[in-house]
């Protein structure tokens, strides 16, 4: 046997929450204009705080794990945004190779950037949009 709801009913049961009838209908019901403004206020507040929370997000620093798994030494790291060749240097402290690490800041803002790093032995390799948003570590492969 099918149960079946008789839809043409005035009282339902979110009407009689806590044994009152209309206790449901709340501010909209007794005064819509003030029922609106306060919805108002709160979707306003809401709203306040994601845009805060997204831009707070947005201007925190970004920073990058270098590790190290080539055979020699990186002495040198300059950071340029994805795509703009302006590369700036970074101090850092010789980074081993075979699995020594650090962690350095990259930048401000954007989650893509381009990596030139220096080894000891003169020669260089560059890093092309590396996207930090996506993980936290680049694994400096062997050079070739």
């Amino acid at each position: 046997m099918r149960a079946h709801y008789d839809w043409s009913r005035q009282d339902d049961d979110w009407s009689r929450i806590g044994g009152v009838r209309g206790a449901s209908s709340g501010l909209m019901a007794a005064n819509p204009t003030a029922g609106d403004a306060a919805m108002f206020q709160i979707r306003l507040a809401v709203l306040t705080s994601l845009l805060f929370a997204t831009a707070t997000h947005a201007a925190a620093p970004r920073y990058l794990t270098l590790l190290n798994r080539a055979h020699d030494s990186i002495t040198t790291l300059e950071v340029a945004t994805a795509g703009s060749d302006a590369f700036e240097q970074r101090p850092i402290d010789t980074i081993d190779g075979g699995g020594d690490s650090t962690t350095v800041r990259l930048g401000d803002a954007g989650c893509r950037f381009d990596l030139r790093l220096q080894f000891r032995n003169g020669r260089t390799a560059i890093y092309r949009d590396v996207n930090v948003c996506k993980g936290d570590t680049l694994v400096i492969a062997p050079l070739r």
